[in-house]
């Protein structure tokens, strides 16, 4: 029989660190689509700066979850 390897409680939380960071990402991308559609000048400032934040924020969260999966593996 084949054995199931254990997931440590650890990577689960990594992975979905990873998964949140990429909705986040997609998300941000999405508002900065959005841009283009804006009639107003506040409103393309507004989802400009949402946006970038979103986006960043994602990118921060996955990147620290990926890193934590590598190290997990290393162990």
């Amino acid at each position: 029989m084949q054995e199931k390897q254990e997931r440590r409680p650890e990577q689960e939380e990594a992975e979905k660190s990873r998964a949140l960071g990429f909705f986040l990402i997609f998300f941000g991308l999405v508002v900065l689509i959005a841009i283009f559609f804006t009639p107003t000048a506040a409103g393309k400032i507004t989802n400009f700066i949402a946006g970038v934040l979103l986006a960043g924020s994602g990118s921060l969260i996955a990147y620290l979850g990926q890193r934590k999966i590598k190290r997990s593996r290393l162990q």
